[in-house]
């Protein structure tokens, strides 16, 4: 759940520290992620680019008539140079998972009652409260990047998330997605926390016949990284890209 009072709770975890006389008192809330939890609080960036997204086991997504249709419409602007539907030409939110497949860096902060996301990409942050229930989506206003729960499985973070809209794509080759998509991400470490794997299963029966899971890969770069200045303009990368 997101929400301003959320919002302001995460800034002030992070970033403030409370001193008492000549001892300083750490607060819970700046305690790292639960004991037993895995280390993924670092500096991440994709390993390679992601134009399209492929299963996990290297095939096309399995549209159905509709998503086929309307992704094959979209396939055929991009490639004359006119691409539709794509709302960050317009400097738009990327929505998931498109925002994890940007090659912009971002930071996971892991807390004993939260994890945080935050992207050099637009600067655009999430939250994903643990152990909390999934809202309803008839509750919730849609959102870009939709309304995440997160919990720890052995050696892997979890995040489900609904009560997207349906103004986004998956991809940037423009993959469909509609407001009753259901996402799964599962993060872990690799090669000895050298890397991050996220696994994501997009369960969308608006577009694709069935559920099926995409997996991405990143490297963990100096935690200590500062991001950089990101402006958005409608003159970027992904207006001129075919």
């Amino acid at each position: 759940m997101f929400s301003t009072k959320h919002l302001m709770l995460a800034l002030v975890a992070t970033f403030v520290t409370a001193t008492a006389g000549a001892q300083q008192f750490v607060a819970p809330e700046k305690q790292g992620a639960p004991a037993g939890a895995p280390e993924l609080s670092s500096v991440w960036k994709l390993a390679a680019p992601i134009d399209t997204l492929l299963t996990a086991e290297g095939k096309a997504p399995p549209l159905n008539a509709k998503g086929a249709a309307l992704y094959a419409k979209r396939v055929k602007a991009r490639k004359a140079g006119k691409p539709i539907d794509d709302v960050t030409l317009q400097c738009l939110p990327h929505g998931l998972p498109r925002l994890m497949l940007s090659a912009y860096p971002f930071r996971i902060i892991q807390k004993p009652t939260y994890v945080a996301f935050v992207h050099e990409l637009t600067h655009y942050f999430r939250v994903a409260y643990l152990n909390e229930k999934p809202k309803v989506a008839d509750d919730v206003d849609p959102t870009y990047t939709g309304y995440p729960v997160a919990k720890y499985e052995t050696d892997s973070l979890v995040l489900n998330s609904n009560g997207f809209n349906d103004d986004t794509t998956l991809d940037r080759s423009g993959l469909p997605k509609s407001a009753g998509l259901l996402l799964t991400e599962r993060y872990k470490t690799l090669a000895g926390g050298k890397q991050l794997e996220l696994s994501f299963t997009v369960d969308d029966k608006a577009f694709y016949s069935k559920p099926w899971t995409a997996r991405v890969v990143y490297d963990r770069v100096d935690s200590n990284q500062g991001f950089d200045e990101y402006v958005c303009t409608d003159v970027n990368p992904e207006a001129t890209r075919k």
